[in-house]
């Protein structure tokens, strides 16, 4: 129900290939570095959109979807 969507999320953690986007009380996205985008910081309010739906994980309930920056 997800892809596609255009979402304001808010960053919560940022790694180096990656950062977790909260888009929701209840979803976390990951969005993968992107070019020429430029680096993002905790806290950091920024509009994505879902490239790929969540997908089940062995070890928790499910991966988030997979975001991105270049909005279609």
């Amino acid at each position: 129900p997800f892809l596609n969507r255009i979402y304001w999320g808010r960053v919560i953690k940022v790694e180096s290939s990656h950062a977790f986007v909260k888009l929701s009380q209840r979803h976390v996205g990951i969005l993968p570095r992107e070019h020429p985008f430029p680096s993002l910081h905790e806290g950091q309010a920024i509009l994505v959109q879902v490239k790929r739906e969540a997908i089940p994980d062995k070890g928790t309930a499910n991966k988030g979807p997979v975001l991105t920056q270049k909005i279609v």
